[in-house]
Formats: C-alpha cells, structure tokens, sequence
C-alpha cells in the first residue's frame, strides 16, 4: 500500500487518508481506456459504440434529448445513421435554445452529411428539407446568407418532389427572406408570393403571418415605407387572434414586428408613433429575455432616437444592443448597432468616439458617409455616399437613394471651395424623391441645406422660404436636435434681409 501510495504520489496524485486518489488518477485511467479502444478492430469499435448508446438511450430516460450530442456520437460512430441523425437533430435544437448558433449549425451540419449514408426514401428526403431549413436558422444571426442560400437551393427540388406542401411553404419563405439579406428584392418578392400562395390553401395562419411581414420587410427596403406599414399592421392583428411565441424559431413575433413598425415610421417622421410600439417591444422584450428580441429592440428603437435627434436616448440603447449583440454573437445586429452608434456620436460632436467604430465595421454605406462627414472626413464621406447612390440604384432603394443624393449635397456645400451647383443640384434631387416617398425628416434636411447654401451664395430671397419650412417641419416631428441652429440662421437672414 505503501509502495502504491508513494508511486502514486511520483506522479504527481493526490492521495487522501483514506487512499483514495483525486482528479489525476481518473485521468490515467481514462487514457488507459483510450490506448485499449485503440487497439479494438474497427468492427469492434462500432458494435461498442451502438451498445453504449442503445442502452444509454433506455437509461437517461426522460432526459435523453438533454444527452442527444452525447448519444449522436455513440450513434454516428456506431453507424446507427438513423438514430444518429435524430439525436444530431436534438442537439442542434439544444444548442440553438441556448442561443449557441455555432454550435448549433455544426451538429446540423454533421446530420446532412450522416443523411448521405441513409437509402433517398420519403423519411430521409423529408428530414433532408427539415435539417437544411434548421441550419439556416442557425446561420440567420450570422449573416451567413450565401450559404444559407445553397442549402435552400436543396432543400426546394426536395420539398417539391415530396409534393409537401407545407415543408415547400416553409422552404419559399426562408427563400425570400434570405435573398432580401441579400438585396435581391424581385426574386424576393416572387418568393414571399408563392409561399404567401401556399399558406392561403393550407389555412396557416402562421406561415401566413411571417410571410406578411417578411412582404412588408421587403417594401422598407424598396423604400416603399407606406406600403411596410400596412403589411406591418395586417400582422398585428393577425397576431392578436393567433399568439406565437416564436419567428424562425428565433424572435418573439410581437417584438419583431415592432421594431420593424418603429423603422417604418421613422422613416416617414411619425417618431411619436413609433416610439409607443418602441416602448412596447422593449417591455416585451425585457419581459421575455431572449437575446434575439432584446437586441432587435435595442438597435431598432436606439436607431429611431438618432433619426430624431434625441441623442441621450439613442446612445444609451445602441451602445447596449452592440455589447450584447457582440456577446451573443449576432454580427449583423453588432454592425447596424455599431453604425448608428458612431452616427450618435458624431451628431453629438464626439467624432474621437465614433471613428474607431467606422474604421471597424462595413455595410450601410449612406449611414457611414454620413458619420463620417460629421467627424470631419470629407473625402471618405464622399467615397461612401457614391458607393451607397450606386448600390442604390441598382438595388432599387429608393429612401437609400434619396439619402445618399441628400448626402452628396451635404459633401459639395461643406467642401473648402463649395460646388454650388452640384449641391443645389443633389438637394433637389433628394427632396423630391423623398417627397414621393413620404421622408418628411429628410425632406427637411434638404430644406435646410438648401438655406444654407443659399444663405452662402447670398440667394436670401430662396433662403428664408426654406429656412421657415425646415423649422416646421422639425417642430411638426419634435426634431428638437436641429431647431436651434435652424432658428438662428433664420434669423440672421432675416436681419440681413
């Protein structure tokens, strides 16, 4: 014992009184184990395997599906593809429950390449689309749209020659909504109508629900925003007759749906509007506590308040949604949080606060143009807003063609030698695109740039008019940000006057 004893304690153990041994010995033991499986034949390997987990599966009893990873392994290794798969499966769901979107894509990653080895008949087909359209919930929070878009691309011949309808209904909807992350709005659309079509004939109501509202997602960003808030508000009231806990497994469809009504509205200036359904889905969203709702509602309601000028209500939300947004891992949330926040800061004069963020993140090129001329980088403003005009145009987003026209004619005013008629040119372009489309915070702004140029080139007989439609248009949607300075440049044309 002795002997024992101190053999053990030259390498390294622990031994208690009683002679037993702590935490490595367990170690050694399992690296025996190892060495000895090593040197089984394979086709004992597999036998193993497939015992070990058939007779864990009768064991864990009710909770076998909190042990699917571990039981998918015993099964996958014991060429139990079947059972392999299902518990893949289970762990997938776990991992996305958790919020652990990674690790949630891998094990349904590894069930499509276990389903290879199973024989193409109607259950592995039909688990084929149900695995390829859980993938793509995990990858939704990553952005990972291209890849999202392969596995759709299989999963819709599946669904078609299962002649499923409602896997097919399914497989449409996740279609269109990952081609308008994309920005391919026509295909898009032609997607929400063929699933909107499928969900008619089946009576779901719920697949009907998440296809109005990706339809209404789609017209925002076509800058139809009149059009989103009416499939906006179609939504709500089907969600008051039939409740749902979930969208895509992801969000809590009451939060979701107003978050995207505050966009809409802020869009058009109705900021009072859109801060009650605001208010609304952060009290949900706080209520319920699933990350996916809490960011939604952070960056959403926070992007509101910048749009509105009311800065230490914006910043306070934004600086929240990206810290969770970047611990929960949502990249494409942790960019819109990011860009709007920097816009925050550099609208609030704190320009060393908000160029470290745009050095950082990319995407929404118009939103960065604009932070960074307020922070005093003309020429990369100018670069950006070029590449959000073209990208515009050729997406057919006409607020964001509206924004980056506004933009351009910012740049040319403040540049040392202003291009007096490129601004008038592009304030004017901008104001009447924004017109048609009901963007009446931008339709002010133009009217403000418009006075100040004109201010500058001495025009003070086009400038008070424009002056004075500006400051109503700010006190009309309580822009409080920018009354001041409006007021004052009144009122110094009015005494030159």
């Amino acid at each position: 014992m002795a002997r024992r004893q101190q053999w053990l304690e030259a390498c390294g153990e622990q031994v208690w009184p009683d002679g037993t041994v702590a935490g490595g010995y367990r170690f050694m033991h399992a690296l025996y184990q190892e060495v000895a499986y090593q040197r089984l034949p394979a086709a004992r390997r597999v036998q193993l395997h497939r015992r070990v987990g058939e007779r864990a599966e009768v064991g864990y009893g009710p909770q076998v599906r909190e042990r699917a990873a571990e039981l998918a392994m015993h099964f996958g290794r014991g060429r139990d593809f079947h059972r392999a798969v299902r518990y893949l499966q289970y762990a997938g769901e776990n991992a996305f429950q958790r919020s652990a979107h990674r690790e949630a894509a891998g094990y349904w990653e590894q069930a499509l390449e276990t389903l290879a080895h199973l024989p193409p008949d109607r259950t592995t087909l039909e688990q084929g689309v149900d695995v390829r359209c859980d993938l793509c919930l995990a990858l939704l929070p990553l952005a990972q749209w291209e890849q999202m878009l392969t596995h759709l691309r299989d999963a819709e011949p599946l669904a078609e020659g299962l002649a499923d309808q409602r896997r097919l209904g399914i497989v449409y909807h996740r279609l269109a909504n990952t081609l308008r992350n994309r920005q391919d709005y026509e295909p898009a659309l032609a997607y929400c109508q063929r699933a909107h079509a499928v969900a008619t004939a089946l009576g779901d109501v719920e697949l009907q629900l998440e296809v109005i509202h990706e339809t209404g997602v789609l017209y925002h960003n076509l800058g139809d925003y009149r059009q989103a808030i009416e499939y906006a508000q179609q939504s709500l009231t089907i969600l008051q007759g039939e409740p749902r806990s979930q969208f895509f497994g992801l969000a809590n469809p009451s939060v979701i749906i107003r978050t995207f009504m505050v966009l809409y509205l802020s869009e058009l200036g109705a900021f009072a509007d859109g801060i009650a359904y605001g208010n609304e889905a952060l009290q949900i969203a706080e209520a319920v506590d699933r990350l996916y709702d809490r960011v939604a509602a952070y960056w959403r309601v926070g992007s509101l308040y910048v749009r509105q000028g009311t800065l230490h209500q914006a910043i306070p939300l934004l600086e929240r949604g990206m810290a969770l947004s970047q611990e929960a891992d949502f990249p494409f949330y942790y960019r819109m949080a990011a860009t709007y926040l920097a816009l925050a800061y550099a609208l609030a004069g704190r320009a060393a606060d908000a160029l470290p963020w745009l050095g950082q993140i990319e995407g929404n090129s118009v939103v960065r143009g604009e932070a960074y001329l307020l922070a005093g980088d003309v020429e990369e403003a100018h670069r950006l807003a070029q590449q959000g005009l073209a990208h515009a145009r050729d997406h057919k987003m006409r607020g964001n063609e509206a924004r980056a026209l506004w933009l351009l004619g910012e740049i040319a005013m403040r540049r040392d030698a202003p291009d007096v008629a490129q601004a008038e040119a592009r304030y004017q372009q901008a104001m009447a695109l924004a017109e048609i489309l009901g963007m009446h915070p931008l339709v002010a702004h133009c009217h403000r740039g418009l006075d100040t140029l004109y201010a500058r080139i001495g025009r003070r007989e086009h400038a008070y008019p424009a002056l004075a439609t500006a400051i109503e248009l700010y006190r009309a949607m309580d822009m409080m940000f920018w009354l001041p300075q409006t007021e004052a440049a009144l009122a110094r044309v009015g005494l030159e006057g």
